[in-house]
This record gives C-alpha cells, sequence and structure tokens, in this order.
C-alpha cells in the first residue's frame, strides 16, 4: 500500500508541475517557437 501511495503522490505531483508549467508558459509572451512546438507535438 504504501509504494501505491508513493506512485499515486508522484503522478499528483507530476501533474501538478505540468500545469504550472503549461499556465506559464500560456502566459508567457516571450515563449521559444521551439518550445511551443515541442510542447504541441
Amino acid at each position: 500500500k504504501r509504494i501505491e501511495g508513493m506512485s499515486g503522490i508522484k503522478a499528483f505531483i507530476i501533474l501538478a508541475v505540468a500545469a504550472l508549467n503549461f499556465s506559464i508558459m500560456a502566459r508567457s509572451k516571450r515563449s521559444d517557437p521551439l518550445v511551443s512546438n515541442a510542447i504541441l507535438h
């Protein structure tokens, strides 16, 4: 059960960080075209 809980927490942290990065990129007007293309593809 501990392993399942840890993997769930890790998945939650990864999703939270990804959401943060996505919101920052969306707000950033200086976003690099290569980076935005990498995210879209």
